[in-house]
């Protein structure tokens, strides 16, 4: 055995003797319910289970979304958590025939993230693989082509308490690193959240208001995109294991459907959104 392959040999037990010694001294939990870092809620592309509506620009389409943030393994020392997930998601366009509901694409979604907090603060880092297809119903008689990507994401969060409520600031980045076609790869971007808690009387209680935006330089159609939120939370409870909002949507920039990209895109609607907890 050659000097470098014994340093490698015992560089790489050193390591693990330590990495069991710093597990050992914290708490390994799995299956956690509730993420440790959460997914931003006026992004497009955050997986939950979702309906929404278009009456004042495309009263006849509709979008329908399954996807969860499911945490697996949790590692807790000194009050400080380290979290590993997996993301799953499905944005389905459809519209309203005479007689049923074609679908005309759907993208789908699966990603691992790597997750952090300390207190107020969160991380993650996440690699993630998206495609698109084109579904039977598609009206234009459009062409499907290749639409895939692997990108590496991250993204860093602040939350601030300001009583009767919170603000939540986050930002970040990604880059593509296998892509079909081809097309440019970073992405930049960042939003904020506030949100109303329900402890200032008993409408509060039944109703948590919020706003969320959401703003991301796209390199691959070399756009700024934008979306909004405003609605409510519904009977938001801490022991509850589902969140449900209500609200009001805005999206202005290029269209992420990748049967569609690059397609200027603006539209407002309706969605009911739920979320694991």
């Amino acid at each position: 055995m050659g000097r470098w392959c014994r340093h490698w040999m015992w560089g790489f037990v050193t390591i693990v003797v330590q990495a069991i010694g710093v597990i050992h001294a914290g708490e390994l939990h799995f299956f956690e319910r509730e993420a440790i870092f959460s997914l931003p809620l006026a992004n497009p592309r955050s997986p939950e289970l979702a309906f929404e509506y278009f009456p004042l620009v495309s009263p006849d389409q509709y979008q329908g979304n399954l996807g969860a943030r499911i945490p697996w393994v949790t590692w807790e020392w000194s009050g400080r958590q380290v979290q590993f997930g997996i993301d799953g998601g499905s944005w389905t366009s459809i519209y309203r025939g005479r007689t049923n509901f074609p679908v005309t694409d759907a993208d789908y979604l699966i990603g691992f993230p790597l997750m952090y907090r300390d207190g107020s603060f969160s991380a993650e880092l996440s690699v993630v693989h998206i495609s698109s297809h084109l579904g039977d119903g598609d009206r234009l008689g459009r062409v499907p082509f290749v639409y895939s990507r692997e990108y590496f994401s991250l993204r860093l969060s602040q939350e601030i308490d300001l009583w009767p409520g919170e603000i939540r600031f986050y930002g970040g980045g990604g880059y593509i690193f296998n892509v079909s076609p081809p097309l440019d790869r970073p992405s930049i971007g960042g939003g904020i959240e506030v949100v109303v808690r329900g402890e200032g009387g008993p409408l509060l209680r039944i109703v948590s208001p919020y706003l969320a935006a959401d703003v991301t330089w796209n390199d691959d159609t070399d756009s700024i995109d934008q979306s909004v939120q405003l609605g409510t939370y519904l009977f938001r409870a801490p022991e509850s294991h589902v969140e449900v909002r209500y609200a009001w949507t805005g999206y202005w920039g290029s269209d992420r459907r990748g049967e569609r990209l690059g397609r200027n895109l603006e539209r407002y609607g309706m969605g009911l959104f739920f979320r694991l907890r």
